[in-house]
């Protein structure tokens, strides 16, 4: 049984064009590996997970579950693999929830990251997050097959809230992180547009802000 986590962190970069990891022989794909085994290494590390985005190839993802959070900064060991290693465009957000042991299972990992004003009660959008996520085991096929094969959820907690200039009152919004693993990219984007993710799903769209730009829901194919 895999170890379990108390909580996550997860590394976006738009890497090198050299960054090749699926090619473990290649120079920058060695290296990247092997910082990703250097962040297996740190104290309270569980885990970590490496993914390309199926939508946007330059774009990966770095999954680390963690006992403890580590005392260093991930972003640190990775940023030598982004094209941009001091942009926004290397983002490193911290949640108080484990993105889960299966990522790597999945054929595509949606990761999306909800907006909302950070004066909004919290009261008022759990009820709506909880009947959307009630409502994934119900996504499937005719005949029963699994669209949505398993998911996890919470608040960003690091930082706590993020710049966003459509957030009239504060400036500022909370985010909700969510790891969605699906069948394919297709039968999500497929059945969004049904009732069956429609209905449980537009409550909370209509409390949405327009995603943080270099967060915006994307999927991706896991690794370990």
């Amino acid at each position: 049984m895999a170890q379990s986590a108390v909580a996550s962190d997860v590394v976006f970069l738009t890497a090198k064009h050299t960054v090749k990891p699926e090619e473990k022989d290649s120079l920058n794909g060695g290296l990247f590996l092997s910082a990703i085994d250097q962040l297996r290494t740190l104290p309270g590390v569980v885990t970590v997970f490496w993914g390309r985005s199926i939508e946007q190839t330059d774009r990966l993802a770095v999954v680390i579950r963690y006992t403890s959070p580590p005392t260093t900064n991930p972003s640190g060991i990775l940023a030598p693999f982004s094209t941009t290693p001091n942009s926004p465009q290397l983002q490193h957000l911290r949640f108080s929830y484990d993105a889960g042991a299966d990522l790597p299972s999945y054929p595509a990992t949606e990761i999306a990251f909800p907006c909302f004003a950070s004066d909004t009660p919290l009261a008022e959008l759990e009820p709506l997050i909880a009947d959307l996520e009630a409502a994934l085991p119900k996504m499937v096929h005719p005949d029963g097959e699994k669209i949505a094969l398993g998911w996890n959820s919470g608040w960003l907690a690091q930082p706590k809230t993020l710049a966003h200039s459509l957030s009239k009152t504060t400036g500022q919004a909370i985010v909700w992180g969510m790891f969605i693993g699906w069948v394919s990219r297709e039968e999500h984007l497929k059945v969004t547009g049904t009732e069956l993710f429609l209905k449980p799903a537009m409550p909370l769209i209509k409390r949405m802000l327009p995603m943080v730009e270099g967060l915006e829901g994307v999927h991706f194919a896991f690794r370990e």
